[in-house]
């Protein structure tokens, strides 16, 4: 009987890994698994025509494609617009995120690391599928030495990224912090191929009129 209940509280004491579609910062998620849209979305808004942003920064010119070297200046809002993450944040909620190239996000009970599985249909504009290695990949080149330092400084706590199969990676966090799944989940994601010319890799070049 002793052993049983040992057994029973060393169960019930181990809490599961939180796994869902999304992940809060405080409380729950306002939307649920298999949403279509959020509420200020409109569906039915028709397709087509034009968008003209205007730059909240203090440069109004470029003179780079590559919104990740350190050296020029990138169109504003390019990294926005041309590339997805494995969660995306609500305009109707703070501090929480929903799965975009992911489905699934899972954070362990003592907030150490995050799971991520990608969504099947995740496809990047060649129609290549957005696969595990290609995040690493991503997460790697942002913290290489051409990128910018904001990078590195936001992922100061992340230990790094295990890929644990074609659509499964895990961030491991050097301490418990509970933004971290968030901040991971908002780095951009790039494909392998992105920079190969004639069979060969680049690396991110610093110069910047760079487009690898």
């Amino acid at each position: 009987m002793l052993v049983w209940l040992a057994l029973c509280v060393a169960v019930l004491g181990a809490s599961p890994v939180w796994a869902a579609h999304g992940y809060a910062l405080w409380g729950d998620l306002k939307y649920p698994a298999g949403f279509t849209h959020f509420d200020y979305v409109n569906a039915q808004a028709p397709k087509g025509g034009e968008l003209r942003l205007v730059s909240n920064l203090r440069v109004s010119t470029f003179d780079k494609y590559n919104p990740f070297t350190i050296k020029g200046n990138a169109p504003a809002y390019l990294a926005g617009l041309m590339f997805d993450s494995l969660l995306i944040g609500s305009l109707d909620e703070t501090g929480s995120g929903y799965g975009l190239l992911a489905d699934q996000v899972e954070v362990a009970p003592d907030g150490l690391s995050a799971t991520f599985h990608l969504r099947q249909e995740a496809r990047f504009h060649d129609g290549l599928p957005v696969l595990a290695a290609d995040v690493k990949y991503s997460y790697d080149m942002l913290m290489g030495p051409y990128t910018s330092p904001a990078y590195k400084t936001a992922l100061e706590d992340v230990a790094g990224l295990d890929v644990l199969d074609p659509r499964t990676l895990r961030f491991r966090f050097k301490k418990p912090n509970r933004e971290l799944p968030l901040t991971v989940g908002a780095l951009p994601v790039f494909s392998r191929q992105w920079g190969v010319e004639g069979g060969t890799k680049k690396t991110v070049n610093p110069s910047p009129l760079t487009r690898s």
